[in-house]
């Protein structure tokens, strides 16, 4: 029960405020978010031993990654090339620990990433001879100005709630490719009816604030 709790930690101030109740609720989605995503995103979640889990562990542990394990296993065996995007630079952080454990070379860009060393990653990625088979990316660092003319499918492992941000997949579309761009969005089951009950506690809750 004290991890349950952690989920909505929040301090004896915010507790009797308005303000600590919007806070609360933020808190409360971003953990949510979190668990959806891959439950490895919470430090509890994982053994100490980190160098001891294996890559069926690591799949079988999320339902997300679960399903992407199956496209991209397909994908490796037909050829296909893959950029995948995710909100989070530590599900990125994951994601790398699943390639490496896979066998499969990777590129990746994200905010983090020096200027100096991002033109060089996009065309390691696009040279000719490459065997880098996918290119991780964080949604808020690319979308605009990256060109990977070689990749030949999207997929966004989790979605951002920017409309903004989600318009990656048209943009994709002008990549400078000779085949059609496959966009895929990871989404769970119930995550549309999720959403849906979400807006609605934060419609009432600002109600009682006003």
């Amino acid at each position: 029960m004290d991890q349950v709790d952690s989920l909505v930690k929040m301090t004896d101030d915010e507790g009797g405020s308005t303000a600590g109740k919007g806070t609360m609720l933020r808190n409360l989605i971003m953990q949510l978010r979190k668990v959806s995503i891959h439950p490895y995103l919470f430090p509890f979640a994982e053994r100490d031993d980190l160098e001891s889990t294996t890559v069926e562990e690591l799949v079988a542990t999320s339902g997300k990654l679960a399903v992407l394990d199956k496209i991209l296993m397909s994908m490796f065996k037909k050829g296909n090339r893959t950029c995948i995007f995710s909100q989070f630079t530590s599900m990125l952080n994951i994601l790398e620990d699943y390639c490496a454990l896979r066998g499969w070379r990777y590129c990746r860009f994200d905010g983090g990433t020096p200027r100096a060393q991002r033109n060089h990653i996009i065309n390691q990625f696009n040279a000719p001879d490459s065997d880098c088979f996918i290119f991780l990316m964080s949604t808020r660092s690319g979308g605009l100005g990256i060109n990977l003319q070689t990749a030949d499918t999207c997929i966004l492992y989790d979605s951002d709630w920017n409309p903004q941000v989600r318009r990656i997949c048209p943009r994709l579309q002008f990549f400078p490719t000779s085949s059609h761009i496959l966009c895929l969005r990871n989404l769970s089951q119930t995550s549309r009816r999720w959403q849906e009950s979400i807006a609605s506690v934060k419609r009432r809750l600002f109600m009682c604030i006003a």
